[in-house]
């Protein structure tokens, strides 16, 4: 389901975290219900959040080789509202982020954008859909810097470092959100760091506001 962006074959020796369909558990985080969490059924297991009422921000490698109307969003507490793709837009520079729009609404509070800047200096939350799990915040961690490696598109990428829990299979695409408001869109993990904990790559979103406004909010689409 892998797509030719670096993410797919690796980012400093590491592994994408978009998923086959396949037995994955929760972490043991004492975890919250995002509403804005969403599950991404196009090129296999992955993760988003919802932007409005009809786009979700998510990884363009989750698209597989995707370019048109075809898959399925889930949202809810057990994934029991299901929503057919009718669009997906990859973002133009070849970055691993892409936005996918539902046919019909789907009446959930969104994520909130973050503002141009460095991600605030304090401990964040990674959200994701990996097999078994359901729209909860699964875990803490902190920035560790930015990432080392190839970035798609020549992005602007950082690290973070796990403090409890871990991204897993089906996570990708998922957000690294402090409270409600973004910073960043899982590509990859990097392995384990020497405490043992997982070393993850995330997409810096706030160097794609232009593109994220424009399609989402101005561009008038059939």
């Amino acid at each position: 389901m892998l797509s030719a962006f670096a993410c797919a074959v690796a980012i400093a020796a590491g592994t994408t975290v978009a998923a086959p369909s396949a037995g994955a558990v929760a972490n043991g985080y004492n975890a919250v219900y995002e509403p804005w969490s969403a599950e991404v059924l196009i090129g296999g297991i992955c993760s988003g959040s919802v932007l409005s009422d009809r786009w979700v921000l998510t990884a363009a490698h989750c698209l597989g080789n995707s370019h048109g109307p075809g898959g399925h969003v889930k949202i809810g507490e057990r994934a029991q509202q299901t929503f057919k793709v009718d669009r997906v837009v990859r973002e133009p520079g070849g970055a691993d982020v892409a936005l996918v729009r539902t046919d019909v609404s789907m009446g959930v509070r969104p994520i909130m954008l973050p503002s141009p800047g460095p991600v605030p200096n304090q401990p964040g939350q990674f959200t994701g859909w990996g097999p078994g799990r359901f729209p909860e915040t699964q875990g803490l961690a902190y920035v560790s810097g930015p990432t080392k490696g190839p970035r798609p598109g020549n992005a602007d990428m950082f690290e973070t470092k796990a403090i409890i829990g871990d991204q897993e299979p089906g996570d990708s695409g998922g957000p690294f959100h402090i409270g409600p408001v973004i910073y960043g869109v899982l590509c990859s993990t990097s392995g384990k760091g020497s405490d043992g904990k997982t070393i993850a790559n995330y997409t810096k979103v706030d160097q794609f506001l232009p593109w994220i406004y424009g399609t989402v909010f101005t561009q008038s689409w059939p």
